[in-house]
């Protein structure tokens, strides 16, 4: 063998036995670490965490829900499967809890509401118009039916 070929096989003999001193290190590192980690995780059960916003995501990477702060308030808003168009939107307006249903396009479909007043269901059609309101203010229930262009076609008490 040339002598720059029995050089070249020695480092590579060198650099293996480097390689398996550090696969070993590496190995003995994780071993003694995870028992305290895993002690450490454990220590954590029941405690608070503190977050401004949430966001789940699923295997490709789409948003699905949100749980965070919005400008009116505390709110949880699940996404489609595409994760672009919010389909539920639940939040807390200063006048009462909100329940908004959206349809594949965003469109607002249904909302459910509740004040110190009472409280009020929506359907609105696909173009977003209120069709049907439900309501009910202290102890007087309320149902109205509307045409296309929004004017009140029954109301019933």
């Amino acid at each position: 063998m040339e002598p720059k070929t029995l050089e070249v096989f020695e480092r590579l003999e060198r650099l293996e036995r480097q390689n398996r001193q550090l696969k070993m290190a590496a190995a003995l590192f994780i071993l003694f670490m995870s028992p305290l980690i895993l002690m450490s995780a454990a220590g954590h059960q029941g405690r608070t965490v503190e977050a401004r916003q949430i966001v789940l995501k699923d295997d490709e990477g789409h948003t699905r829900a949100v749980l965070g702060m919005r400008s009116a308030g505390p709110g949880l808003a699940l996404y489609g499967a595409e994760g672009d168009k919010v389909q539920a939107l639940l939040t807390v307006l200063e006048t009462g809890p909100v329940l908004g249903l959206y349809d594949a396009d965003g469109t607002t479909r249904a909302l459910l509401g509740v004040t110190p007043k009472g409280a009020t269901l929506t359907f609105n059609d696909a173009e977003g118009k209120l069709r049907a309101e439900m309501g009910l203010s202290g102890d007087a229930p309320q149902l109205t039916f509307f045409d296309r262009e929004g004017n009140p076609v029954y109301v019933g008490h």
